[in-house]
């Protein structure tokens, strides 16, 4: 059985390499891509908030490691939804 300590060690991992992979991914889009679709990835309170401005694929618009490493704050919460909002992404998850 696994331990509550055991699942959050497990559960900071699995988002750690998921938001390094989607940060490569981001990061490695042509300056043409970027600019055309509106690739971007900012930090905000210990998450990755992954942005495509032109995408309606909630993969592509998402947030890794909210709550994970630290509590989400509502003021943390309201700059991510700001984020969004701002860049014109239609769809986060």
């Amino acid at each position: 059985m696994t331990s509550a300590r055991d699942a959050r060690r497990l559960s900071q991992a699995v988002e750690g390499v998921e938001a390094a992979s989607a940060r490569s991914l981001y990061a490695s889009a042509p300056a043409h891509v970027v600019a055309e679709l509106g690739v971007a990835h900012e930090r905000v309170g210990g998450a990755d908030c992954f942005l495509v401005r032109e995408s309606r694929h909630r993969y592509l618009n998402r947030v890794v490691g909210l709550g994970v490493r630290r509590a989400a704050t509502d003021a943390t919460i309201e700059r991510i939804i700001a984020l969004y909002r701002d860049h014109g992404a239609p769809r986060v998850t």
